[in-house]
């Protein structure tokens, strides 16, 4: 694959605010399905922030990627397999979306743990799940109760909310299905893109080092069944 193409399927993906699928990858690269998807992957793997902790006012909640209700030529899909994505965002800093199995508390606690610091003041909703971590964990807990109002003053998930909002308008809209094999790396972009929006050029730049730098990503792994 020449070079170019490579660095244009970089700075479309790193541009797309919403996505870049790998169909829209294959008209504009003049390439085949299957090597547009394959890059695409590529270029997602490379997108990986630090593990620095998020710290300062940081809001936390959960969200679900619920399939539509079904209709003719829609297999219908239970509920109780939702894929759901925790996120975690600092006010004016970085954000996090992470997959998660389930929203108990014994799943959401540890994502908590590794991507938040314990001085960090959380921003969270009514859930009793987060009154009981912000008991145990996070001594400044500050909570909304959508019920009653979704803001008062700089007690919100608005910031949350907004992140949330802009990835399922990329699944939903720009790829339409995302496997659950491959949601992290859906969320590693959107992350990774939001942390960056002021900064393209860099953007670019970075995404190019980790792929040169970072592990290899062979298509057979790619494609290969995730371990229980």
């Amino acid at each position: 694959m020449p070079l170019t193409k490579w660095f244009l399927a970089i700075a479309m993906v790193c541009e797309a605010k919403k996505g870049m699928s790998a169909c829209q990858l294959q008209r504009h690269l003049g390439v085949n399905y299957r090597t547009a998807w394959y890059m695409a992957h590529r270029i997602r793997e490379a997108m990986q922030d630090g593990a620095d902790l998020l710290t300062g006012v940081v809001e936390a909640d959960e969200t679900y990627l619920t399939p539509k209700k079904p209709r003719k030529g829609r297999p219908y899909v239970k509920k109780d397999r939702r894929d759901v994505v925790l996120g975690m965002v600092e006010r004016g800093g970085r954000l996090r979306l992470v997959p998660i199995a389930d929203s108990k508390i014994e799943i959401i606690e540890p994502v908590l743990d590794r991507h938040i610091s314990p001085d960090a003041t959380l921003q969270t909703d009514g859930h009793p799940t987060y009154a009981i971590i912000g008991e145990r964990k996070f001594a400044p807990h500050r909570v909304i109760d959508h019920a009653r109002s979704y803001a008062m003053g700089d007690i919100h998930t608005n910031t949350i909310e907004n992140a949330f909002s802009l990835l399922k308008r990329g699944v939903y809209g720009t790829f339409h299905k995302v496997s659950i094999k491959h949601l992290g790396r859906y969320c590693n972009e959107f992350s990774y893109r939001f942390n960056r929006r002021n900064s393209q050029l860099q953007m670019f730049d970075g995404t190019l080092k980790n792929l040169v730098n970072g592990e290899a990503l062979p298509y057979k792994k790619l494609i290969g069944k995730v371990s229980a």
